[in-house]
């Protein structure tokens, strides 16, 4: 019984996995209440599933409220114009199987592919903000690339989140059961899934811990670590 409840077993890392899990699936939805800030909720979700996934010492809501913070800004400025766009794409579809006077069903093709691609940037830049410091215009760019170098991820992904949203949509049991546990900790596991993947295709030649962050002088780690290097020789 002992071994049980020690911090390093098995069980005890499990136990607290899924405590984090819990916790960050919380403040998701309530970050994400005023729906403008969706997308600095992802990032801080992100940035805890990603620190679960490579066994970091998590502290959900100061790391949580530290990188919404932090990404706010660029993340934000992305994702409203992502939000008017589909919404509007919404709107588009839903007067098409109206049968609105004027519209043609052979106008939801383009509508849904040009969706799928924002969607697809959506996939990527999110979790590539709460990781790396780079400009909205660049993590777009990286965003793209990671997605094409890694198509059948970015696909599954597609579905994984299609299938989430269908069964929420289909007012059964099986919708009743999903929202209720996405509630509390469906929407967590749904995107540490997605984690799982987006970390492995994010290249290792690019890969970081997190954003360094500078120290008291200015200089930051690898900085440090290119002056010890120009020194020992």
């Amino acid at each position: 019984m002992g071994s049980f409840f020690d911090l390093n077993s098995p069980a005890s890392k499990f136990l607290t996995s899924v405590c984090n899990l819990i916790l960050v699936n919380t403040l998701f939805i309530i970050t994400c209440l005023p729906i403008v800030t969706i997308g600095a909720s992802i990032c801080g979700l992100y940035k805890i599933l990603f620190e679960v996934i490579n066994h970091e010492e998590v502290s959900v809501f100061k790391d949580y409220l530290k990188e919404f913070k932090a990404s706010f800004k660029n993340a934000t400025i992305v994702w409203i114009p992502m939000l008017i766009i589909l919404g509007f794409f919404g709107l588009e579809v839903y007067w098409i199987v109206s049968g609105v006077p004027g519209t043609a069903e052979w106008m939801v093709v383009p509508i849904f592919i040009v969706a799928a691609i924002i969607l697809c940037i959506a996939i990527y830049y999110f979790p590539l903000l709460a990781v790396f410091d780079n400009t909205p215009k660049e993590t777009i760019v990286n965003s793209i690339l990671i997605g094409i170098g890694n198509f059948p991820i970015t696909i599954m992904i597609l579905i994984l989140h299609f299938f989430y949203g269908f069964t929420l949509s289909l007012g059964n049991v099986a919708s009743v059961v999903l929202g209720s546990l996405s509630a509390f900790i469906a929407i967590a596991v749904l995107e540490w899934v997605c984690a799982v993947f987006i970390n492995r295709a994010i290249p290792a030649s690019t890969k970081v811990e997190y954003n360094d962050e500078p120290d008291e002088d200015g200089d930051s780690d690898e900085e440090i670590d290119e002056d010890e290097e120009s020194t020992e020789e």
